[in-house]
């Protein structure tokens, strides 16, 4: 099965879509299939970065959208420090596996 592009997927699209590789985790480990499990996982956690991302940008969009209030720019800059440290904390992890 083709998975559709990631950009024609809404959210709770990729949450299904994730979810449903989830599940196939649990069925690889229960079959003894460690490794692909693992390759599976690695997978899944790329998704949940992207809708992370995805979600992050939509909230971007609405704070900047919504008008120049100081609360939504402190709200844009809590979300942005987010993301900042989410993909510091995963590039570390990347280099200490790689």
């Amino acid at each position: 099965m083709t998975a559709p592009s990631a950009r024609t997927l809404s959210v709770s699209s990729r949450l299904r879509v994730i979810a449903a590789h989830l599940g196939a985790v649990d069925r690889l480990l229960a079959a003894g299939r460690t490794l692909d499990a693992v390759a599976q996982l690695r997978a899944v956690r790329a998704a949940l970065g992207a809708v992370a991302s995805q979600i992050c940008r939509r909230h971007a969009v609405h704070c900047l959208g919504a008008g120049t209030g100081s609360l939504e720019r402190d709200e844009l800059l809590a979300v942005l420090r987010w993301a900042i440290l989410t993909r510091t904390h995963r590039a570390r992890q990347h280099r200490r596996t790689a």
